[in-house]
């Protein structure tokens, strides 16, 4: 097989090697990790790089920037690791945003055929607690990053097999749950070290020359197709776009993410210094400058599966200007732990971006996934227990179909109901879609849910983190803007409570009800194009309500039998097709500038 050149057979079975090894070790993850933040939830990453630390392949890119080598490198040259090394670190400020904050843990190993390095394999972990102010270490009022765990920059963990146990001890001593830790970082570690062992068996099937060359062909495929797909669907000039983070947790003031994006022949550049100043809180967002490419190369892509988003996307724009001191490139110390929260937005100015140029052939936005950390005091052990849940949202709908209904992030899961009653100190009463959350469209949003749940501890305290309450995800060529979701206790009782969705150490006593609604996805095109028989269906499915049927989409819908009647349908539609569309806000975004 070493004579075998990369034609597009042998680059065809390359590609699909790393695929199956980026499967293959997510199962490892998901089979021995210990916290159900990863083993449940599925919050973690691997991937595959090439020697200078470019990225692949990895499960999801839009989630990370394209190098999680680079930290390593800086502090390790490449001409002293040897086979058997293993690379760790969480401290997101001196990787320049390769993590974006501190629970997640990345661990990296070099993989060698004789003296030659043929790449890395690196994956990283959300772990349940690393120490700082709170349980869980994502306080959403953490006013800088050491009150958001243990800071650890790149060190050798091991060093050609053998173990650093003393800096192991050192940092699992930091955690409320060291057993639970200390099974992470086994999970995580060996997955880096299967996948170290497949680079190196692709290396004695093909060759190494012929997988180098191999990995740099993917590589140049990928820019290759996005150079050119994003040239033909952007034109010569400026466009603007900004949406705005409800919070940050500490005060009641936005911040907006703006951005431009300028073509001049053929550069492209994008501009993201008019973003607000860093905020107190732990909003910000530490921004790698490929990110914004990702997020563009995902969108002009969307309907190419052919297309692999690896390191490939970091040059399709010519440059991307970020500043210093804003809240998508703070100044150490400011605490970054609810950063998913501008992640998303920034993700969807970027499809507003994509949005404009394209006339709004291009998705809705998708709202910001909802969190929230469930602390109960265990009297008889002395200690806090922690339940970090998060929870689906509606996604953007396009110019060809609804949005997706009550997803979660870009690949990650929510607990089942049966695992919150097993786990934690909690009775599920309810859980379903949220209706009428989607935006209305001729392609309906994706709606949001409800987790409405009964809390079986003495002591308690809950801290949400969602996003789109004050600035719900908008619409597009005509669609409505989803609707906000919401945090209760004990709703519709004498002892209601309305929680602020971004907030920390609200209590709750035993037996109280705790509801959780999340926001949809914004919708496509005018609601009163969608065919009535579309609305019926919703109706009857629990997505639309009878009322929005008629104050969104013109649809009769008679109570009784959710049948909708034909005249009164044309009728209403005739009356007030110029009215509904005052409820979406995109056509107007460029107001914040």
């Amino acid at each position: 097989m070493n004579s075998l050149k990369v034609d597009a057979v042998t680059l065809s079975l390359i590609r699909g090697g790393l695929l199956s090894a980026v499967s293959e070790l997510g199962s490892l993850i998901e089979r021995t990790s210990m916290s159900p933040i990863i083993n449940e939830k599925h919050d973690y990453l691997v991937g595959f790089t090439d020697a200078e630390g470019q990225y692949i392949t990895l499960d999801s890119p839009v989630l990370a920037g394209t190098n999680l080598v680079r930290p390593v490198t800086r502090y390790y040259p490449l001409d002293e690791m040897r086979p058997g090394d293993l690379f760790w670190y969480n401290d997101a400020y001196l990787s320049e945003g390769a993590l974006s904050h501190s629970p997640d843990l990345a661990f990296v190993t070099p993989a060698f055929s004789g003296n030659t390095l043929l790449g890395f394999c690196a994956v990283y972990g959300h772990c349940w607690d690393i120490g700082g102010i709170r349980p869980g270490s994502l306080s959403p009022t953490a006013t800088d990053i050491f009150q958001e765990g243990i800071l650890v920059p790149p060190v050798r963990i091991v060093r050609q097999g053998q173990w650093n146990d003393e800096l192991l001890r050192m940092f699992v001593r930091n955690s409320r749950y060291p057993e639970m830790l200390h099974g992470d970082i086994r999970a995580l570690t060996a997955a880096a070290h299967l996948g170290e062992s497949r680079l190196m068996e692709m290396a004695e099937r093909f060759g190494d020359n012929v997988l180098v060359q191999g990995f740099n062909l993917l590589i140049e495929q990928t820019r290759t197709a996005l150079t050119a797909e994003l040239r033909r669907v952007v034109p010569e000039g400026t466009v603007r776009f900004a949406d705005g983070v409800d919070n940050d947790g500490l005060t009641d003031v936005p911040y907006w993410v703006r951005l431009e994006m300028t073509r001049t022949g053929d550069r492209i550049e994008i501009d993201t210094t008019g973003s607000d100043d860093q905020a107190p809180g732990p909003l910000n967002f530490l921004m790698d400058e490929s990110v914004p490419m990702l997020f563009l190369a995902a969108n002009i892509s969307r309907d190419d599966p052919t297309i692999l988003l690896n390191a490939g996307v970091s040059t399709i724009v010519d440059h991307v200007e970020a500043r210093s001191g804003s809240i998508l490139r703070p100044k150490f110390p400011a605490p970054i732990g609810s950063r998913s929260l501008t992640l998303r937005v920034l993700q969807a100015a970027v499809q507003g971006l994509v949005a404009r140029v394209t006339s709004g052939q291009a998705p809705a936005a998708s709202a910001a996934y909802g969190l929230y950390l469930l602390r109960s005091f265990d009297k008889e052990l002395g200690q806090w227990t922690l339940c970090t849940d998060g929870l689906g949202v509606g996604r953007g709908a396009h110019n060809a179909s609804d949005g997706p209904d009550a997803i979660y992030a870009t690949a990650q899961k929510n607990f089942p109901c049966e695992y919150m009653d097993m786990a934690f100190p909690v009775r599920m009463e309810r859980y379903s879609i949220n209706r009428d959350s989607g935006g209305a469209g001729r392609y309906r949003g994706g709606c949001g849910v409800i987790r409405e749940f009964t809390f079986l501890g003495e002591i308690g305290e809950i801290a949400p983190r969602f996003g789109n309450t004050t600035y719900p995800a908008w619409g597009v060529a005509g669609g409505h803007s989803a609707r906000a979701g919401s945090v209760i206790v004990n709703p519709g009782t004498p002892d209601q409570r309305i929680i602020k969705t971004i907030s920390e150490g609200n209590p709750l006593t035993y037996g109280d009800i705790v509801q959780i609604s999340t926001t949809g996805g914004g919708g496509w095109g005018h609601p009163f194009d969608r065919e009535p028989e579309l609305v019926q269906q919703d109706v009857r499915d629990g997505f639309v309500s009878v009322d929005s049927a008629l104050e969104d989409y013109g649809v009769v819908i008679y109570p009784e039998t959710l049948r909708f009647a034909v005249a009164e349908t044309k009728s209403r539609r005739a009356s007030y097709r110029m009215e509904s569309k005052m409820f979406h806000r995109f056509e107007y975004m460029d107001e914040i500038w």
